[in-house]
Order: structure tokens, then C-alpha cells, then sequence
């Protein structure tokens, strides 16, 4: 054996003597990634224990072990192929809800570890100890996001749909990108719960909804609004009948402007002989970018975000903090109760995954969504929420129970978004016309 030269002490003596400089915005940035990752992997950890999961060949353990009025300490348990000569890996990893962070506490029998260390050391911990064992978890997590299945997918437990398993989560694929050339503020025209039956003259509630849909199309175009776009944020069929597509597609051509789409629970979009940019995914403009999510789970009147839309948004995030542009998210289902008893557990089930990963946005974020056939507008940690009305039946606010309201079909006008990521009412805050044929009248609800 080679004995040691007095260059290698040299050596050693200068690694011992040189510090590990550590980075607090890159160690926070990860911590705030891996609560993210976590509240996508287990959104209900606060009604269940356990998590299993299944990824390539190794299996991934979530056992909640702590829970705190503010944090949460979850166990990582991390099974390889090596498993059964080695052992697996423990790591705890405590969550901090206000801060949205999720930090590594614990590394096997390892406690309290400093945030930088010389090398040697008595426990031989590398420098960087504390940033490689939160790394670790992060691979590991982003792993199960990108790779992973729990077997019982009958409960929407499925971490990452299993080949096959798509056509279980929705019926309509958002794909692909627009680019709009909104040099100043974008004006964008929410139209959202058309309800168009197979057959044109088709009733909901005793409402004509193809009759609906024109009086609030000629409401919007006679208006001095003019929008760059349509987002049309579901339920555009009522039956999810083809034909119905088609018709909605005729009414909004008076606008000579592009149109985007997304599934409500209602929809079979897949039917919709439409062009394809209609379902694109992300409409990018210089100052917003605009990422369309479809929170449809068919067979199912809630909604929910599999993993692949929680990815189309880290992903629009991502794009727009690096270009230093505003964030618009439209999706079907809201993220919050609106005080409907019967309607609120309709909302989106898992958006604790969504509200961890939207407060990552550096510039304004703004969410929009149908569903509840209502308006309503509410700012939650700094993320502004609006509702519109259905362009047909519209639902009474506040109910027990289901109750449907006698004002008129209407329409979200005056989305106003300013470079600079303000948000500017319309002068025309509201507009009526008479709707003869049903003796209800059009109303359009301003952006404030």
C-alpha cells in the first residue's frame, strides 16, 4: 500500500482549510420546488397516511410521521433494486405551509445538519451535505412525478397516468402554441358554459341555449370591446354531442379573432371537427403569456388536475418568469369555494398542488374559470380569481341546494391586461340588451 506523500497532506490540509460557500436562493429555490413536487404527489396528506408509489423499478414510500398546526414532516422511503441487499433510504423532509418550502431534517439516523461542513470530518458529510440530501429528494420526487403510478387509479389515485390510462382522465388533448401579437394591453373575452345541445334549438332548463349564445355574441360584438382573443373555458356541448362544436365555432366568427378552447364535464371535445389550434395549450403575446389547463376527469362532475396539466403549468411558469412575462391560467373548474354547499365540492380536488405551484409566479397571475354559472371575483396571496357567467342558465349564489337564478345569460368582457400586468375595467362596465325570446336580458361582467 502507498504510503502518503507529504504533497497529498498538502493537498488535504488546503480542501480542510477551503470553505463551502452556501447558496441560500439556490437552497431555498430547491425547497420550494420539493414542496411543489409533494403537494403533486400526495394532495390529501392531510386525510391520508400513506402514499405509495411505483416508478421504473423503484418504489417510493410518503408516510406522514408529524402533523403541526404550520408544518408537516412527511418520511420519504426510497426502495431501489438494491433494497434488499442494502436497505432503502429514510429521509425525513418537514414542511413549512407558510413559507411553501419543504426542507430535509433527517437522512436515515442523521439529525440537525449544519448547512456547510469542512472535509474531512468525523462523519465524513461532503461540504455541500445539506444541499445533496435536499437534491436527493428532489430527484427522487421529480422521478415519481415524471415516472410514477400507485396501483388504485379507481379513486383517481394515479401520481402519472399509466399507458392506457389516459382516456380514464379526459377525452380532449390541449396541445401545441399560439402566438399573438398584443404589443399593448391584451384583450381577451371569456365566453364559457354554452350548453349546446345535439340538435340546434335545444333547451337547458326551458332555455334556448343556441338562441342564448347568439344574443351574447351580438351583445359582445355590437360592444366597444375588441378582443385579440376568445377563451372558451368548457362545457361548450351540453351533451358533448359533435355538432355542437360546429355551432359554436359559426356563432363566434363574427370576431374575426382566434379562439381558444378547453373541456368542461360536459364536453366529448374529442367529437369536435374543429381546427386544431382551437385546443392549443399556450398563447403566447409579448407581455402575457396564457396557459389553457383542462381540469375534466370523464364520467365525473368535479374536477381535478392530473399530473401532465400540474406539468403544462410549472412548465408556462417557468417560461413566463424567465421572459419576465404576466401569467393568465384558464381551466373550467375554480380553485375555491364560492359559499354554493352544492357546488363547491365540484371544484378542483387536488389544487393544493395548484396553488403550490401558481405562487411561483414573479409578475401578475390572473386564474379564470366556468363551471359555476355565476360571477364572482376574489385575490388569494396575491393571485386574482374570477368566475363568469354561463351564456345561458345561471346558478343563484350562496344556495344549499340547487337553485337556478332569473337574471340574464352574460359573458366575461373587459380582460384588460396591461404590460405592465395591471388589470383595467372596460368603460362599458355594464351592458344590456333585451334577449326577445326569452324575455331575459344579456349582461357582460367587467374585469374589477
Amino acid at each position: 500500500m502507498e504510503s502518503v506523500t507529504d504533497k497529498d497532506w498538502e493537498f488535504l490540509l488546503k480542501q480542510r482549510k477551503s470553505q463551502y460557500t452556501v447558496s441560500l436562493v439556490a437552497l431555498h429555490g430547491l425547497c420550494e420546488s420539493n414542496y411543489a413536487r409533494v403537494l403533486r404527489l400526495f394532495p390529501d396528506y392531510e386525510q391520508r397516511n400513506t402514499r405509495e408509489i411505483t416508478a421504473g423499478q423503484s418504489r417510493v414510500i410518503l408516510s406522514v410521521t408529524e402533523r403541526c398546526r404550520y408544518t408537516t414532516t412527511i418520511r420519504v422511503t426510497h426502495l431501489s433494486p438494491m433494497a434488499r441487499h442494502v436497505g432503502g433510504v429514510d429521509l425525513d423532509l418537514r414542511l413549512y405551509h407558510d413559507a411553501r418550502m419543504a426542507e430535509v431534517v433527517g437522512f436515515q439516523s442523521h439529525r440537525r445538519l449544519e448547512g456547510r461542513y469542512q472535509y474531512p470530518n468525523p462523519q465524513m458529510y461532503q461540504r455541500d451535505e445539506k444541499q445533496q440530501q435536499n437534491q436527493y429528494v428532489a430527484d427522487v420526487l421529480a422521478f415519481c412525478v415524471r415516472e410514477g403510478i400507485e396501483p388504485d387509479i379507481s379513486q383517481w389515485r394515479a401520481v402519472v397516468p399509466a399507458p392506457g390510462w389516459g382516456a380514464l382522465v379526459n377525452n380532449c388533448t390541449l396541445r401545441g402554441s399560439y402566438t399573438l401579437s398584443a404589443d399593448g394591453a391584451l384583450h381577451v373575452l371569456q365566453i364559457t358554459d354554452t350548453h349546446l345541445m345535439a340538435d340546434k334549438g335545444g333547451t337547458l332548463l326551458n332555455m334556448d341555449t343556441d338562441d342564448s349564445l347568439q344574443a351574447v355574441v351580438a351583445a359582445a360584438h355590437a360592444s366597444n370591446f375588441e378582443p385579440h382573443a376568445l377563451l372558451i373555458t368548457g362545457d361548450i356541448a351540453g351533451d358533448g354531442a359533435a355538432d355542437a362544436y360546429r355551432r359554436l365555432d359559426d356563432a363566434i366568427s363574427v370576431f374575426d379573432v382566434p379562439s381558444f378552447w378547453l373541456p368542461g364535464n360536459h364536453d366529448g371535445c374529442h367529437k369536435a371537427e374543429v381546427p386544431i389550434e382551437r385546443f392549443s395549450r399556450c398563447i403566447s403575446t409579448p407581455h402575457w403569456q396564457i396557459v389553457m389547463l383542462n381540469s375534466q376527469i370523464q364520467g365525473a362532475v368535479g374536477g381535478y388536475l392530473p399530473p401532465a396539466e400540474l406539468d403544462a403549468l410549472s412548465k408556462a411558469i417557468d417560461d413566463a418568469n424567465a421572459s419576465d412575462r404576466h401569467l393568465l391560467v384558464a381551466l373550467h373548474h375554480p380553485l375555491h369555494p364560492l359559499g354554493c354547499e352544492w357546488l363547491d365540492p365540484q371544484r378542483v380536488r387536488n389544487g393544493a398542488a395548484f396553488l403550490a405551484e401558481i405562487s411561483r409566479v414573479k409578475g401578475t397571475a390572473l386564474v379564470i374559470s366556468g363551471h359555476v354559472h355565476q360571477e364572482s371575483d376574489m385575490t388569494m396571496e396575491g393571485v386574482r380569481y374570477l368566475t363568469a357567467p354561463s351564456t345561458c342558465v345561471q346558478f343563484e349564489p350562496g344556495q344549499a341546494q340547487f337553485k337556478a337564478h332569473d337574471i340574464a345569460p352574460g359573458y366575461r368582457c373587459g380582460c384588460r391586461c396591461t404590460p405592465m400586468g395591471a388589470l383595467i375595467p372596460p368603460s362599458n362596465a355594464w351592458l344590456a340588451v333585451n334577449l326577445t325570446l326569452t324575455s331575459r336580458r344579456v349582461a357582460t361582467y367587467n374585469l374589477l
